[in-house]
């Protein structure tokens, strides 16, 4: 059976994804009906990594893949504490660890994230400074 994730490209529900796809096992990702491709490429390259996106029957693969909406998943932890948790404690060099943050949005809202206005890009800066990830803000991608 599937573990169903939801994915919006944003730090909290990477950190949702990277636990389910080393504890679950097999994971289907649900994107939003809007999901831009790169939010869909990183989805993928950052899931596929743990080899649980998908799977062969009779020598064709099939993706655990789909677009959706968030309220038919549910998720009761803190995905910021999670990925950052998983990135303290991941095997990788630090400059890596910076440039995988720069994939995620800290949130989806349209403010300047770099000003930390809205609860979630503190909650996401305040979470990152206890791993002894600094200047989060500033890397992670904005919304346009």
């Amino acid at each position: 059976m599937f573990t169903r994730i939801y994915f919006d490209g944003t730090i909290e529900t990477a950190g949702n994804v990277c636990v389910a796809c080393t504890r679950d096992g097999q994971v289907w990702l649900v994107v939003p009906r809007n999901c831009d491709d790169e939010t869909l490429t990183i989805a993928s390259s950052f899931c596929d990594t743990f080899g649980s996106l998908g799977h062969f029957e009779q020598t064709r693969y099939i993706k655990h893949q789909s677009k959706g909406s968030a309220r038919l998943v549910s998720t009761k932890t803190d995905g910021v504490e999670l990925f950052f948790s998983w990135l303290a404690n991941h095997r990788a060099p630090e400059e890596a660890k910076l440039e995988l943050i720069g994939k995620f949005y800290a949130c989806r809202c349209h403010t300047d994230t770099t000003n930390a206005t809205c609860v979630m890009c503190c909650h996401v800066d305040t979470v990152a400074q206890s791993y002894g990830f600094y200047d989060v803000l500033e890397l992670v991608r904005s919304v346009e």
